[in-house]
């Protein structure tokens, strides 16, 4: 209470405001957050004297005499005592040759336990980067205003967007991204102009640069660089969108959206019980070692800790709890939680390719494939086409001298003996005994000269229509595709059906081609057995005369497909 120092002998006890010192309204350090206010020496310069006492000439702060004192009486004025928090040394260097300065600041906190802790930082300041003196600094004026304008129209284009599709707009994934994009993008050149507009106020004609005033740009200028970080990591993240044209491209961000809902459950899982050893770890190892300082220290330390970076020291300090509680949460988080994660990362991930090969088995082309096919102008295009071309008329040759064993007649074995030496199965989608039920009109089990004529009509027709089909038929699986598009293609299903609704889709188609297949299979060998038994073979159909009609059948509900075969005698 006695305590009453004269202000002009010792003018370092006077208390100045942040505006006063045109200092940052806080400062946070290691342990704390502190005001932009407080109590200044302003040391011009410092030298030993011959009796080893440090002098300290000082300019008070508002004025322009010099006061000396020693490092002594500053000392023993108890300027620093037990309530002191906090001492800031703030210094700054220019580089002429580079035009920029060094603006560091060194805190020392002193905690209420005793201990002391420097915290530093050193930020450099460049109030000069925007200027028309030389021909580069010109460019890059021009080039930042380029930016701005690009910034602007593709803002309003995002809003044009909102406007046009309403609630719709905000269903899509990408559409986030790239708002969050535009908008921070915006709010970048608005800090940079603010901060220009700042640097050059510091440099007007008769004004005194205070240390304060570089504090607060330096600040400002960091702020600056970690926006520009984060909008750059945006906008390199949005080149996956663009991989939707191929589906091995897609790869990545069609896992993660297969996996999004399962990892977004776990993180959860994840977080609850991280918070929760946060708390106790704060708790048991707090006042014992910084890693545990507080929850948002103690979070920090439990997510290295999951991959295996920890000190054991700072678990150790509790001898007893901290081993137990580092063995728990390893095993809880790494050994548990995130393999689970990775296995369900995995099962997308597989997921994925048994569709891609699905889609690569029925010909399905993306843009991209399409494109690195075709080559310049689609001459590779064409000459793919060309090349099936010419293979369906090496078929159509094959046809003609398919009966080999000149009866005038061709029968099963016949056709699947052409059908494998011509691959002609792949090329049309057609089996042998697919092309028997279908030709052979009369029953017999055999096809006459019509019957095969008609087949080779068939063919021409598929050589003919070869160019427009396949183009057609890979442009409306593109365009399919992009109805489908951002669940089958892009990271986040939309509007779109969902992935679970495709997957069951692609499940139920594929397990009817699995089914026909096999049911086709059956009924081959039924024909062989049939043929192979012996003439009085109950097994043998009894006909007289040709061989017996084999009829196949399919008929389908909205549930199954059913097959059915009947062979009878000629007559």
């Amino acid at each position: 209470p006695d305590f009453a120092p004269d202000l002009d002998q010792q003018p370092w006890f006077k208390f100045w405001t942040r505006q006063e010192l045109l200092e940052m309204a806080f400062f946070s350090a290691t342990f704390a957050t502190y005001p932009g206010s407080g109590y200044v020496v302003d040391i011009e310069n410092a030298f030993v004297r011959n009796d080893g006492e440090i002098q300290l000439n000082t300019i008070p702060w508002g004025q322009s005499d010099y006061l000396n004192v020693t490092f002594s009486e500053l000392k023993n004025s108890r300027w620093i005592d037990l309530k002191t928090r906090a001492v800031f040394f703030d210094f700054t260097f220019f580089n002429p040759n580079l035009n920029v300065f060094l603006v560091a600041r060194i805190v020392v906190e002193f905690l209420p336990s005793g201990i002391a802790e420097i915290f530093r930082t050193f930020r450099i300041v460049d109030p000069f980067r925007f200027g028309t003196a030389t021909t580069t600094d010109l460019i890059l004026f021009v080039l930042n205003g380029v930016v701005a304008m690009i910034t602007f129209y593709y803002l309003i284009e995002e809003f044009r967007a909102m406007w046009t599709l309403k609630w719709k707009y905000f269903k899509q994934f990408w559409h986030w991204v790239a708002l969050v994009n535009e908008a921070l993008l915006f709010a970048l050149l608005g800090l940079t102009a603010i901060d220009e507009m700042q640097a050059r106020s510091l440099f007007v004609d008769g004004r005194e640069l205070n240390q304060g005033d570089l504090q607060s740009l330096g600040f400002m200028l960091d702020q600056e660089k970690n926006l520009s970080g984060i909008v750059v990591i945006i906008m390199w993240v949005r080149f996956y969108k663009y991989c939707t044209i191929s589906r091995k491209l897609s790869t990545l961000t069609r896992t993660l959206a297969k996996s999004a809902a399962s990892l977004f459950l776990f993180m959860i899982l994840f977080v609850i019980a991280a918070f929760g050893f946060a708390l106790g770890g704060t708790l048991i190892f707090g006042a014992d070692t910084y890693n545990f300082y507080n929850i948002n220290i103690s979070m920090f330390t439990l997510l290295r800790a999951s991959f295996g970076d920890f000190d054991y020291t700072d678990w150790s300090s509790n001898r007893v709890v901290g081993p137990a509680l580092l063995v728990i949460w390893c095993m809880f988080s790494n050994a548990i939680l995130l393999n689970i994660i990775v296995a369900v990362v995995c099962e997308a991930f597989t997921n994925v390719m048994m569709e891609n090969e699905d889609l690569d088995e029925k010909g399905v082309k993306s843009v991209l494939d399409i494109f690195l096919e075709s080559g310049l102008f689609g001459r590779k295009m064409a000459a793919r086409l060309q090349r099936k071309r010419n293979q369906i008329g090496d078929i159509e040759t094959a046809l003609s001298n398919i009966d080999k064993d000149g009866d005038g007649t061709t029968d099963i074995n016949e056709l699947e003996a052409w059908i494998k030496s011509t691959g002609a199965d792949k090329l049309l989608g057609i089996t042998a005994i697919e092309l028997m039920a279908k030709y052979d009109t009369d029953g017999s089990g055999q096809l006459d000269q019509e019957e095969m004529e008609e087949i080779k009509e068939f063919i021409l027709k598929e050589k003919e229509a070869l160019t427009p089909a396949q183009n057609t038929e890979e442009l409306d699986i593109d365009q399919d595709m992009g109805r489908r598009g951002y669940s089958e293609m892009a990271l986040m299903g939309g509007a779109w059906p969902s992935q679970g609704t495709e997957e069951r889709i692609l499940t139920i188609e594929g397990t009817v081609l699995d089914i026909k297949n096999k049911v086709n299979m059956i009924l081959a060998k039924l024909d062989t057995m049939a043929l192979a038994a012996p003439p009085d073979s109950p097994q043998r159909p009894q006909t007289t005369g040709a061989l017996p009609a084999v009829r196949v059948a399919y008929r389908g509900d909205v549930h199954k497909i059913i097959a059915s075969k009947t062979v009878v005698a000629e007559d």
